[in-house]
């Protein structure tokens, strides 16, 4: 399952002023020399890309005749924005006594969960097997897909989720300002204590949920 892989192609979404960190910006001044350098060495995707990197970098530098300072950016900002699976005991917003039932089961984390839960005939199972609601489990393996995103944890996936933002195809098909604009409304009608995102925050999470890869069924 591809919780992370991107084709090379789309890092023109991604690579962009409002999208990415300043010192990043070298990728962004080059970025269809690179991806041009890189389709045509046949590297299609991030896996493929570092494959090849960890296997042998400087032959990765001489068939896609790219600097090597440029090569080694590229892994550093790929590394950067890679998906960190989280224990599942910190999303706390499916309550305390489901987590830990999930967690008697083997549910350890939030990669455990997408990959258990990415169907609707899965999470039946794990429903009946753990005897936690399947709504409950279709939260938390939606919050888990979200925080694929980059700097989504708990907090910010269920803020989006009770927004109604509940999948990667849901916020890509997003504008930052009308998303930052619904998630301030609905933070004033319910009165809660939480923040909606900054324009680059939410830019830089809509352009990686247009990238990745749809898991969840």
């Amino acid at each position: 399952m591809e919780l992370d892989n991107i084709d090379i192609e789309n890092l023109a979404i991604v690579l962009n002023k409002n999208t990415t960190l300043s010192r990043f910006s070298k990728l962004i001044e080059n970025k269809e020399k690179i991806i041009r350098a890189l389709i045509m060495a046949n590297i299609l995707t991030s896996e493929n890309f570092f494959e090849q990197y960890a296997n042998n970098s400087e032959l990765l530098v001489s068939n896609t005749m790219l600097d090597k300072s440029i090569v080694d950016l590229l892994a550093s900002f790929l590394s950067f924005y890679k998906y960190k699976t989280r224990k599942i005991k910190e999303y706390t917003s499916i309550g305390v006594d489901n987590i830990t039932k999930l967690m008697d089961y083997g549910i350890i984390s939030t990669k455990d969960i997408i990959y258990r839960c990415d169907t609707s005939k899965k999470r039946k199972l794990v429903a009946h097997a753990t005897e936690v609601s399947e709504c409950v489990i279709e939260r938390a393996v939606c919050l888990s897909d979200i925080s694929r995103l980059p700097g989504i944890k708990d907090i910010r996936a269920s803020l989006y989720y009770d927004c109604g933002f509940i999948s990667m195809k849901n916020i890509a098909i997003q504008e930052p300002k009308e998303f930052i604009d619904k998630v301030s409304k609905f933070i004033k009608a319910n009165n809660i204590e939480k923040k909606p995102p900054l324009n680059k925050e939410i830019s830089t999470q809509i352009a990686w949920a247009k990238v990745y890869k749809e898991l969840i069924k």
